[in-house]
Parts: structure tokens; C-alpha cells; sequence
């Protein structure tokens, strides 16, 4: 995993283990920001696929259903949004006469589904998210 500050998003080619199966993810989850929102609230959109064996390059990930545009429809893996809100904002010196707002708490809610993968493998990848929320929000 990592995290593209161009595209504001993380970049995710993860190998997963559930019981006897291996499930390989990949995908992205972006930074969008919520409209109507105050500052320092936005929300990541979890795309992350089991690469079809039909496919030779990524292109697998980016398949529809019934002809239809909807990216990712007919993929497996798991997919989800995460909105978060950030309070308790503290002006903080992050080097000689640079500052920036920093929030002393941070709650993220997310509903996350699982397609053709098992539930003990949403679960498991929520777990992640929720135990290095630090890495992944800046909590």
C-alpha cells in the first residue's frame, strides 16, 4: 500500500489469507471531500478487486455489468465508503513559522461489501483500517 499524494489516494496491491484461500486485492481508495461539509470532514471510497484470471493487465479491474457503465459491477472484492469528521482542531507549529490545523480527534464510520470474497474477509480488512486508523486518517 501506498499513498499518492498527487491523486490524493492509496494505492493498494495486497495479498489477503482467509482460513485455507488466498485472495490477491487490488485497487485504490480516495480522498474525496464531502460538499456542505465543514472544513476537515471527507470521505475514502474503497475499490479493491480480485484480478480476473480472464484478464492480462488491470483491465480486469474495470469491468461492467450487463453492458452498463458502473466501474467495478461485476468485480469481486471488496468495496465501501469511509466518511470521516475531524474535531477538536489545534493550530500547531510544524516547522519555524509554518503552521497548520490539526485535529485532536478523529471518527471515521464506514459500510463496507463484500462481493464473491468471504464476510471473514471484510471483517478482517475493516479491522485493519479500524486498528491503523493513525496511518490511514491521520487520527
Amino acid at each position: 500500500m501506498v499513498y499518492a499524494y498527487a491523486t490524493e489516494s492509496w494505492l493498494m496491491d495486497v495479498t489477503a489469507h482467509c482460513g485455507d484461500q488466498t485472495f490477491a486485492l487490488q485497487g485504490n481508495m480516495p480522498w474525496v471531500d464531502v460538499e456542505d461539509a465543514s472544513d476537515h470532514n471527507a470521505e475514502y471510497v474503497l475499490n479493491l478487486t480480485v484480478p480476473s484470471d480472464k484478464a492480462a493487465s488491470d483491465a480486469g479491474m474495470w469491468m461492467t455489468a450487463s453492458g452498463d457503465d458502473a466501474l467495478f459491477a461485476a468485480a469481486n472484492g471488496i468495496k465501501g465508503t469511509i466518511r470521516i469528521q475531524q474535531t477538536g482542531m489545534v493550530n500547531v507549529e510544524i516547522k519555524k513559522g509554518v503552521f497548520d490545523d490539526v485535529a485532536t480527534r478523529t471518527e471515521a464510520v464506514a459500510t463496507l461489501t463484500g462481493t464473491g470474497v468471504p464476510l471473514g474477509l471484510v471483517r478482517s480488512f475493516a479491522t485493519v483500517i479500524s486498528v491503523l486508523a493513525r496511518t490511514f486518517f491521520g487520527a
